[in-house]
């Protein structure tokens, strides 16, 4: 029995000895987290005072020039912009003309060949002396203008053409 009045006596000591213990540890944490946060604080502190003393001597005319730069560069870039989407539309327009152009030189072809073996099945059934009429020049004059007027589209579309930027 006294082993179980010893070992009662010893865990009523114990218990709350370790709790005094735990309580005086967690102080402790305490006590250096609450130092490491006044040293943080200390230091933001200092860091405030740094920029707020760079913003009351900051230069006014330096913040202009900035801007006037600023808008400068701005200004550039919208023209930039600007001229690339015309340089774009231009190349669109351009492959238009040059897909309008091949489909009607491709209809003129499938027109000639067509026109040809007609002519080619009429040759062998007529007299060799048939010529071909005028009605069947107009479109070939037609067909030609349309060509110089491409042709002078695309040199002209040549020489305009946007040189590279230095800068």
């Amino acid at each position: 029995m006294t082993t179980l009045i010893i070992v009662l006596v010893l865990c009523s000591v114990a218990i709350p000895v370790a709790l005094l213990f735990a309580q005086w540890r967690q102080q402790k944490r305490d006590r250096i987290q609450l130092r490491l946060q006044r040293g943080r604080s200390r230091l933001l502190g200092e860091e405030i005072e740094q920029r707020t003393a760079e913003l009351i001597q900051y230069d006014d005319e330096m913040l202009a020039s900035t801007r006037f730069d600023a808008d400068r560069a701005l200004d550039a870039l919208h023209v930039a912009l600007m001229d690339r989407h015309a340089h774009i539309l231009n190349s669109q327009d351009l492959a238009h003309l040059q897909r309008h152009k091949i489909a009607i030189q491709g209809h003129a072809l499938s027109q000639l060949l067509a026109r040809e073996m007609s002519d080619r099945a009429a040759g062998e059934n007529e007299e060799p002396g048939h010529h071909v009429d005028s009605a069947d020049s107009a479109p070939r004059d037609r067909q030609d203008r349309i060509d110089g007027l491409l042709d002078k589209i695309a040199e002209s579309s040549s020489k305009n053409k946007p040189r590279g930027r230095s800068g």
